[in-house]
């Protein structure tokens, strides 16, 4: 039977089956390869609290995808009181007996404004400005002027298809580019678009 050497290890130092090696440090997760990025996997204690790994996305809190070495915080420590011997972090000081509670984050969605469409009927295009009935055009522009959300729209027939055409609200800006007939009014080709 062959004899070997007395070999503990002393403070600072490992042991690599019966060889003496200088001790490791300890970085506390590895990295994974997930999907297309790459993650850290923590796999000892890291505080919670201050250690980033939820976030705000499709309207609640989640647990992300990829974590960042960044994400995680590892420095922790011990220490004492009345009920014994407890992990805290050295960063922001959390209890790690404690129970964490991540308070979702609630963003007030804005309704979205409404558009009213107003169909003019009689329109017609003529001298490079569609033509339509003021009192119409009048209408839609205090509408505009009092808040309310408003398209005037036309119907186009160029053979056998019909385009609809939004005018646009700097038309109601730009007095001076309108042109009066009869009781029409003629708003330039350049204020209106295809819907």
């Amino acid at each position: 039977m062959l004899e070997y050497p007395n070999s503990f290890a002393k403070q600072g130092e490992g042991l690599r089956g019966l060889e003496v090696i200088p001790e490791s440090k300890e970085v506390g997760y590895y990295i994974m390869q997930k999907g297309n990025s790459q993650s850290a996997v923590p796999h000892s204690s890291y505080c919670p609290s201050c250690s980033s790994t939820d976030e705000y996305k499709y309207g609640k809190v989640q647990k992300k995808w990829s974590l960042d070495i960044a994400d995680l915080e590892f420095k922790l420590s011990y220490k004492k009181d009345e009920n014994g011997l407890y992990a805290s972090c050295d960063v922001c000081g959390f209890d790690l007996r404690e129970e964490l509670f991540i308070e979702p984050i609630i963003k007030a969605e804005k309704p979205k404004a409404i558009e009213k469409e107003i169909m003019i009927q009689g329109a017609y295009f003529s001298e490079g400005f569609y033509w339509i009935d003021v009192g119409d055009f009048k209408k839609t522009m205090i509408k505009f002027r009092e808040g309310v959300k408003v398209k005037l729209c036309i119907q186009q027939k160029i053979g056998p298809s019909v385009n609809i055409l939004t005018m646009s609200h700097d038309a109601f800006k730009n007095a001076s580019e309108l042109s009066m007939k009869n009781h029409k009014i003629g708003i330039p080709r350049k204020f209106w678009k295809n819907n």
